[in-house]
């Protein structure tokens, strides 16, 4: 497929159009890029350059194949390369590899933009018009696995987007709301502070959720458990930091259980499974690759 019908397509379906430059990614990649000495005004679109949203590599014309990656890591990548295939689009997330256990957001070096520029390979960005789409979004796709009912948003007061919330079928006891959560989203390992013996009415935010505004106003509006990726921030940053005070300051006073499942596993469920139909319709061969710790 031509690679402008395929953006074109891309672009209307999730209307990357209408959204102003991305946060954190207008600010926080420039400057890392910056760092490593890469120029990426010879890299990256001038059309991503302003509003960091949509297609960020141009190395092809055509498209053969789609892969889908949560974070442009370079170990996933470095699968692709193995493959040695040519014509390829990479729809990610996110525009850089994000080490949540601590280092934070990494560029890629510039061996891999020389590299994908030799394989023909094109990326594809699309954060925040990823978790605001009505029809396909990342969250969205947490509450149809977990079957939530009477879905409804509330306003956050750090941010333009809604807190998604709604009702399980049935309460369930915590333990074995964690053992299902084990199982949609195919981890062990789960954090989680437990206030309350059962859980039915939820607040849903995938990725990460530092931010404890998150988990005041999901505690306001009556949910019994805030699930995320990630409600405690572990970056090794003066940001970190910050949130990882108000945070420890706050815990105690919490009323609602929280679960943290990783910020990777959750916006990973939408390549699996809304994602693969979306690209059905279009008509080109896709498939997503997964990343080897989720809490990386």
């Amino acid at each position: 497929m031509e690679l402008h019908k395929l953006t074109n397509i891309l672009d209307d379906f999730f209307g990357i159009g209408k959204f102003p430059k991305d946060m954190p990614f207008s600010k926080v990649l420039p400057e890392i890029y910056s760092k490593k000495g890469i120029d990426i005004e010879e890299y990256l679109t001038k059309s991503f350059l302003n509003k960091f949203h949509g297609l960020m590599l141009k190395n092809v014309d055509f498209i053969n194949k789609i892969y889908g990656l949560v974070f442009l890591d370079r170990k996933v990548i470095d699968k692709i390369f193995l493959r040695n295939e040519r014509d390829i689009l990479i729809f990610s997330h996110h525009p850089m590899e994000d080490e949540t256990s601590g280092a934070g957001f990494i560029a890629l070096d510039e061996i891999y933009l020389k590299k994908m520029k030799e394989l023909n390979i094109s990326v594809y960005i699309l954060h925040t018009p990823f978790e605001m789409n009505k029809e396909i979004s990342v969250t969205g796709s947490i509450n149809k696995a977990l079957g939530l009912k009477k879905i409804k948003y509330s306003k956050n007061k750090s941010y333009d987007f809604l807190l998604p919330y709604g009702e399980l079928l049935k309460k369930m006891k915590f333990e074995d709301f964690i053992e299902s959560l084990r199982n949609i989203f195919k981890i062990e390992k789960i954090n989680f502070i437990k206030n309350r013996e059962f859980v039915k009415k939820i607040a849903v935010l995938s990725g990460g959720a530092t931010d404890i505004n998150f988990i005041k106003t999901a505690s306001s509006i009556g949910c019994d458990t805030f699930l995320t990726g990630e409600y405690y921030n572990k970056l090794k940053l003066p940001f970190g930091d910050e949130e990882r005070k108000l945070f420890d300051a706050e815990k105690n006073n919490f009323k609602i259980n929280l679960i943290e499942c990783s910020h990777y596993a959750t916006e990973k469920l939408v390549f699996l499974i809304e994602i693969p139909e979306l690209f059905k319709k279009i008509e080109i061969p896709y498939e997503f690759l997964e990343q080897d710790n989720p809490w990386y």
